[in-house]
């Protein structure tokens, strides 16, 4: 293929991700999880301490959240969410680099780039203000210098230094990028094994790879808590649930398991037959395989399982599934390989098609249009007074970018503000707003209910719903 018509259509792909990934992207809410988000780094500008932010959650790593602080003052949808944005476009270069430069295949680097670009799984953390698509990137970018690097025979310092200098980046962004330990050591094993004089280097490696770790581990030890608390929303890996989990992986959601198994079975028949041929082949079984078995084998003692988690090797599952239809279209045994092309031709578009369906879905289902939350800062911005309390049904309602805590006190919690006040028979509010949503509104906090409009009384507490109606002043 030549080079001219290659970068014209890699340049359209890039074109048409970032267009998926930004169109009406500050039209949507935050949900849950980039509200915490925000809120970390509202603290850690308000106290000028990253770790004070990104401690207050106990489970996160920090370099996310400090390119976040690149912003003088990071403000709105838009802002928050464009970092991820940039890291899923670098997250379809690379590994389109990968393939051209590693594999020397610039039609199959094309069809991944295709791939990563209409896969929902990946759109949906571009969009989002969290750290799972700067963590996709960075294993995309290590794997292209790493793979690179091992390739090559001649010293490479300047590939040899990026590697490292990726990994840990990837070690501090989340926990979940530690899958890179185990397809490193598949290489280093390989290239061992078959170049004892290797034995050397590969020590060294690892040995820079150790101390590149305690960084990160020296900030799980000191904020990390995690309890049966905070991993009781994880649910059973029951063997539906791991296989949704996989499907989401592959395609981006969930399929019929017969389709999915017909769909996978012939690449990865291909790459499995071809394994032994495929370079670096140890490299991406180990970033993905080893590690989604391990942890549903660890599941069996207390539920992890978690895809998101996994997908941050997105790029492997889908480089494997690449190199499997490379492996059948190379050697296609010449007798049938017009009809074999033709079948395996048919099986990527089908997987394409696939793709695409759930992305237009996913827009046209209003999946990236979810505003209940802007709706209700907005009502309560309008009718908020100096000296009132904004008090949340649940955490899962939590935005308090929406609003200028300064005026008043914000309250996370319910059960938490019935404690701190209603319980001490403390009423120091003029006003409360109670957030609340009939999605999560629950039994269970009626007496809280009660106990707020029998102590303020009905005209001084206000309950506002996703989609509030103007009954208070």
């Amino acid at each position: 293929m030549r080079l001219h018509r290659y970068l014209l259509c890699a340049l359209v792909i890039l074109l048409g991700a970032y267009a998926i990934r930004t169109v009406a992207i500050a039209h949507t809410s935050f949900h849950i999880d980039e509200m915490f988000t925000w809120r970390t780094v509202q603290i850690a500008v308000f106290n000028d301490s990253l770790y004070d932010g990104v401690q207050e959650r106990k489970i996160h790593m920090p370099l996310y959240f400090a390119t976040l602080l690149a912003y003088p003052e990071p403000h709105g949808e838009f802002m928050v969410r464009y970092p991820s944005v940039l890291w899923g476009m670098l997250l379809i270069g690379a590994a389109m680099r990968i393939m051209t430069h590693i594999y020397r295949a610039p039609r199959f680097a094309l069809l991944l780039g295709i791939m990563i670009a209409f896969h929902l799984f990946a759109i949906e953390h571009a969009r989002q203000a969290r750290m799972y698509s700067m963590s996709q990137a960075l294993i995309a970018i290590f794997s292209y210098l790493f793979l690179r690097y091992v390739s090559r025979h001649h010293r490479q310092t300047t590939i040899w230094y990026s590697a490292h200098i990726v990994s840990m980046m990837a070690y501090l962004t989340h926990v979940a990028n530690f899958v890179l330990l185990s397809g490193q050591a598949l290489t280093w094993f390989r290239i061992v094994i078959q170049r004892r004089s290797k034995f050397k280097q590969a020590l060294f490696w690892a040995t820079l790879q150790i101390i590149l770790l305690v960084p990160a581990l020296v900030w799980i030890n000191h904020t990390f808590q995690i309890n049966e608390e905070r991993l009781a929303w994880v649910p059973e890996p029951t063997v539906n649930y791991v296989l949704n989990g996989f499907e989401s992986i592959v395609f981006g959601n969930a399929l019929p398991h017969p389709i999915l198994l017909s769909i996978l079975i012939i690449p990865l028949l291909g790459f499995i037959l071809r394994i032994r041929h495929i370079l670096h082949a140890e490299y991406w079984v180990g970033l993905s395989v080893i590690p989604f078995v391990g942890l549903v084998l660890l599941s069996q003692l207390r539920s992890v399982f978690v895809a998101r988690y996994l997908g941050v090797a997105l790029v492997a599952y889908i480089i494997i599934l690449i190199l499997g239809y490379k492996a059948l279209w190379d050697y296609c045994p010449t007798r049938f390989r017009r009809l074999a092309r033709f079948v395996i031709g048919a099986l990527i578009g089908i997987h394409l098609i696939i793709l695409s369906m759930f992305t237009y879905q996913g827009y046209q289902n209003g999946y990236f249009s979810n505003n209940y939350m802007r709706q209700v800062s907005v009502y309560v911005n309008e009718h908020i007074q100096d000296g009132d309390a904004i008090v949340y049904a649940s955490q899962t309602l939590l935005s308090a970018h929406f609003y200028d805590s300064r005026r008043f006190e914000l309250v996370q919690d319910i059960e938490r503000y019935h404690e701190m006040y209603i319980e001490e028979q403390q009423f120091p509010h003029d006003r409360v707003w109670v957030i609340v949503d009939n999605n999560f509104w629950q039994s269970s906090n009626l007496e809280v209910q009660e106990a707020l409009q029998y102590e303020y009384g009905d005209t001084r507490v206000y309950f506002v719903e996703s989609e509030p109606s103007d009954t208070s002043s």
